[in-house]
């Protein structure tokens, strides 16, 4: 079930704890917005960077070093940390909600600073976004109930949505990603499969999954994927995206939606650490001027 958060609506929330988050916040709470950052800087690209000569102030430093250096400095200002990823965000007059952990939070303005996504999708993922596929199990999960599904996890740390799932399907086929699953694994209903999906199988409908060592389909009704980190066009419907991939945004940072600014690795252009924090800065900048004359 979801936990609404309604005590609070924050003027802005940052998606995305790498450096280009971290910015955005220190300009925010520079001038007095009400923040909320989301995420793990741990999964920051300069995370396991072992040296990095290029950064002003700072003759060699390793990533991890240097992502200390700015997590200490954001801690220091006592803003509101979740550090875990959003899993969706909806558009609704005037306000964004925000789906992370099973809570829901509520902004204003939205600044993307997630990074790029390294998780390469599944052949016919996109193709069944909202049609059968979804990254939500507490969003999507009722639609799914005495239904047969597949669970794709590539992200430990989501496994209380595999739970979740569990009370609602009527048989589950799980796939995971990683060492050792830490759920219950006695449930009659929840099949664990070893092989590797390659497809998701379908015209108009989805069917099932097909996998790469063998010719078989495996029929379900529907796919729950459990990413690391989703895609800008996944995780906010109707955000308009280059042919990279990148978040389409002008001059300003500002996307093709109202209330909305992306910066850093996920804008596109050069991957590099002072691009994405400049470019923090010019988000951060305009996502204040936005609330100043809308609310």
């Amino acid at each position: 079930m979801f936990k609404i958060i309604l005590n609070n609506i924050f003027d802005t929330a940052i998606i995305g704890s790498g450096p280009a988050g971290f910015s955005a916040v220190l300009n925010l709470y520079a001038r007095k917005k009400k923040i909320i950052l989301f995420g793990n800087f741990k999964f920051s690209a300069i995370y396991k960077a072992k040296k990095i000569k290029n950064y002003l102030g700072e003759k060699e430093i390793s990533g991890l070093e240097l992502l200390d250096k700015f997590y200490n400095h954001i801690n220091s200002v006592n803003i509101d940390h979740i550090s875990k990823n959003v899993s969706q965000i909806f558009y609704n007059n005037e306000i964004f909600s925000i789906n992370c952990d099973n809570n829901i939070y509520f902004s204003k303005t939205i600044i993307l600073a997630t990074g790029v996504s390294r998780q390469k999708n599944i052949k016919n993922e996109e193709k069944f976004l909202g049609r059968g596929v979804s990254y939500c199990a507490t969003c999507d999960g009722i639609f799914f109930r005495n239904k047969t599904i597949c669970i794709i996890s590539y992200d430990k740390s989501q496994e209380h949505e595999i739970i979740f799932l569990s009370k609602l399907a009527k048989k589950i086929y799980l796939f995971f990603d990683y060492k050792k699953i830490n759920i219950n694994t006695n449930k009659d209903n929840v099949i664990i499969l070893q092989d590797t999906v390659k497809e998701i199988i379908g015209e108009n409908n989805l069917v099932g999954v097909s996998f790469y060592d063998r010719n078989k389909i495996l029929e379900c009704d529907g796919v729950f994927i459990f990413k690391k980190s989703i895609s800008p066009k996944e995780l906010l419907s109707g955000i308009k995206i280059n042919k990279d991939k990148s978040i389409k945004i002008n001059k300003n940072c500002e996307t093709n939606l109202s209330g909305v600014y992306a910066c850093g690795d996920c804008a596109g252009g050069i991957y590099q650490l002072n691009k994405a924090i400049g470019e923090a800065q010019i988000a951060a900048q305009n996502a204040a001027k936005f609330l100043d004359k809308n609310f």
